[in-house]
């Protein structure tokens, strides 16, 4: 199953913004990140008992496509080499966006605002997500979420 993310964060490019956005969100870092915290939470146990333990915990990490992002500015910018691109950035405006997610929560902004899915039965989310980008412009960053 697939389904579109949103990811704000600043940054001083669009390509800048879609490669932080990607590293922050990787599956493998994701996992890497979450089996330190089980790590740190059990000091004592080996990796082999910490995989036991977790075993199967991580199959619902999304695997990420970058597609590309939409400036605050409404400039869209495309970030996948692929051909076929489900949703493009280029075709949005960020008043598009808030009317999605004000559908679900009045007055939302998407530039400040997040809508997470942890039921799962959204069609769309959105992270805020941490940047040590002090200037810059504002970013969405759309991903193809693919769902296991």
């Amino acid at each position: 199953m697939h389904k579109l993310s949103f990811f704000g964060i600043k940054a001083t490019s669009p390509e800048l913004a879609c490669n932080k956005a990607n590293e922050i969100i990787d599956r493998a870092n994701t996992i890497t990140r979450l089996l330190q915290e089980v790590k740190e939470l059990y000091p004592n146990k080996t990796d082999e008992e910490i995989a036991k333990m977790t075993e199967g915990d991580y199959d619902n990490v999304p695997e990420y496509e970058i597609i590309g992002c939409l400036s605050e500015d409404d400039e869209g910018y495309i970030y996948s080499d692929n051909k076929y691109i489900r949703w493009n950035p280029k075709n949005w405006t960020i008043e598009d966006l808030n009317t999605i997610f004000r559908e679900k929560i009045e007055e939302f902004d998407i530039l400040k605002d997040e809508f997470l899915d942890e039921d799962g039965d959204e069609d769309y989310e959105l992270e805020q997500l941490s940047s040590t980008e002090e200037e810059g412009k504002f970013y969405i960053v759309f991903a193809d979420s693919k769902l296991y």
